[in-house]
């Protein structure tokens, strides 16, 4: 078969979830952006090489991609496509990573990145599980309290 576009179409993908019901299809590599830390961490990752090559705005063709990881019925949009029943979501640390900022705003905004995976978990608890981004600059200091992480999380989801 012949893919000359980006673009998945129905007739592409795996067999419907309907179709393997004791066989679900995982992945466990989904990025998500917030826009608040997206604009805030915009010219400070690995995605400009730190600010080395500044981006005033998304080059061609990207602003869609970034705008689709910030809505997850966009990336549902995606899964039903390619055949996905759950994805395991996250937040992009390329795109949107913190560990430019002070430990207070790097703990800040991964929370918010945290908040907004957990959304998606809540709104769609059958089709997203959930992994947290930890901040660097603030949990290296707390490694030997294993209570700490408690509060990253609204309770862990068993996948199917």
């Amino acid at each position: 078969m012949k893919m000359n576009s980006s673009k998945i179409t129905p007739s592409m993908a795996t067999p419907s979830p309907a179709d393997r019901p004791n066989s679900p299809v995982i992945d466990f590599h989904v990025h998500m952006l917030d826009e608040h830390v997206f604009k805030a961490s915009t010219n400070k990752t690995v995605f400009t090489g730190y600010g080395a090559t500044p981006a005033a705005a998304p080059r061609p063709g990207a602003l869609e991609l970034l705008q689709r990881m910030m809505k997850p019925e966009t990336e549902i949009e995606d899964m039903d496509a390619r055949g996905i029943d759950v994805s395991v979501v996250t937040s992009s640390t390329v795109l949107q990573g913190t560990s430019w900022a002070e430990p207070q705003t790097d703990l800040d905004l991964c929370r918010r990145c945290n908040d907004t995976t957990a959304g998606w978990v809540a709104k769609y608890p059958k089709r997203f599980a959930g992994s947290s981004t930890l901040p660097p600059r603030w949990i290296v200091p707390r490694m030997m309290a294993p209570s700490s992480c408690s509060e990253w999380s609204g309770g862990w989801r068993r996948l199917p």
